[in-house]
């Protein structure tokens, strides 16, 4: 929408939400993002970067990842990070956000570092869209800055085996864990 140009190659079945499954396995009616998006406030808002990649390095360790937006006014920075989901009941996610606010607070967006930030999950799967916003105070932003160290440590122990839970249903990673996705068929509910 803020690009004028849509990258097909990130739209594939290893990549992308698919909603319709999402509901149709809840029994949901079918929500459209995009229609929900365009009656959100983030369709009338020109974001000051979009689609924005960014390197950040913690304890000698290297994360990348692309910030879907950024809007910029008088109060400061608002990260966001469109989902065409759901919001889940699990705080796993946040973990991109804090990835997204520590290389903002590093210089690794812009040469510009912001005064003050906010970071926000938009949920375009359900009507009227969800928001989801943390602020991004110093205190915020050290807590995130351990976090994410200690997940990159312990990444370098893997690997893990998988231990599936009910919480599957939520992961990001699901379409990679063949574990959870059989504990999932066999699951109540």
């Amino acid at each position: 929408h803020n690009l004028g140009i849509v990258a097909f190659e990130d739209a594939d079945e290893a990549t992308y939400d698919d909603v319709d499954d999402e509901a149709a396995d809840r029994g949901d009616a079918r929500v459209d993002p995009w229609r929900v998006f365009t009656e959100s406030r983030f369709a009338d808002e020109a974001p000051a970067f979009v689609e924005t990649p960014f390197e950040l390095t913690l304890d000698g360790r290297i994360v990348r990842g692309k910030i879907d937006a950024v809007y910029v006014d008088d109060d400061g920075w608002e990260i966001v990070d469109y989902k065409s989901g759901r919001p889940s009941p699990t705080d796993a996610k946040k973990v991109q956000l804090q990835a997204y606010a520590l290389a903002a607070d590093a210089g690794a967006v812009s040469r510009a570092i912001p005064d003050a930030m906010k970071v926000t999950f938009a949920y375009f799967g359900v009507d009227p869209a969800e928001e989801v916003t943390d602020d991004a105070t110093r205190a915020w932003l050290d807590a995130a800055s351990d976090t994410l160290t200690d997940l990159l440590a312990q990444g370098e122990d893997g690997p893990f085996p998988p231990s599936p839970t009910p919480a599957c249903r939520f992961c990001d990673f699901l379409h990679h864990c063949d574990a959870c996705r059989e504990f999932l068929v066999g699951a109540p509910g």
